[in-house]
């Protein structure tokens, strides 16, 4: 750094507001910073103009991003198989369509409501990170397909108190008539339920 540039940055660093004006053109480089992220966040121009909206302004502003919201889960969930949850839908109102509309989440239960949303937040982490390397996905090497075909029934029972390779290996065997692969313990704490895996779901069939 030149004579000129250390001289910019003295300035720079005693002017807290000029600073922190700049700071607010790009928040996400503050993101080990959250405390200051938050306040920096403030002072971005398109908070500012943002907050300069009338109310009725601000509730269009969130119609249109809810509709987007809404598009995005309607997109994501093309690529999921749901078939659960349309089978609670179709049990409680049948044919009659316009009752679909207004169920509530009580009525659809916390339970096929809870997965479907693990799924979305799955598939959204796909979208943001690169795909894991599932093993039952491996086109290299050893696959037991009847193992991992399973795995949602030895997940199971990893939570059920086999959590260690061998007594997890004892129990498939007798159980899915095949013996554990050293890597599924370490599989199940990483990824947890394979449930709410979608490349899972697809690949077992269920």
């Amino acid at each position: 750094m030149n004579n000129e540039a250390q001289i910019q940055l003295g300035k720079l660093l005693i002017n807290q507001e000029k600073l922190l004006d700049l700071l607010a053109q790009n928040p996400s480089a503050l993101d080990e910073y959250p405390d200051l992220q938050s306040h920096v966040i403030k002072k971005h121009p398109n908070i500012i103009a943002y907050n300069k909206m009338s109310k009725e302004q601000q509730s269009d502003f969130y119609e249109a991003f809810d509709e987007r919201l809404a598009w995005l889960a309607f997109e994501l969930a093309q690529d999921l198989k749901i078939d659960f949850l349309t089978q609670r839908a179709a049990l409680l109102c049948g044919g009659n369509i316009q009752k679909v509309s207004s169920l509530t989440i009580s009525e659809i239960g916390y339970e096929p409501l809870a997965k479907y949303l693990n799924m979305l937040s799955g598939a959204v982490q796909g979208h943001l990170e690169p795909k894991p390397s599932y093993p039952f996905l491996a086109e290299k090497g050893r696959l037991d397909h009847q193992f991992w075909k399973n795995a949602d029934k030895a997940f199971d029972a990893f939570m059920d108190g086999y959590g260690s390779h061998y007594k997890l290996s004892l129990w498939c065997e007798t159980n899915i008539g095949t013996r554990a692969p050293q890597s599924a313990p370490k599989f199940f704490k990483t990824f947890s339920d394979p449930r709410n895996i979608p490349e899972w779901i697809e690949y077992s069939g269920k």
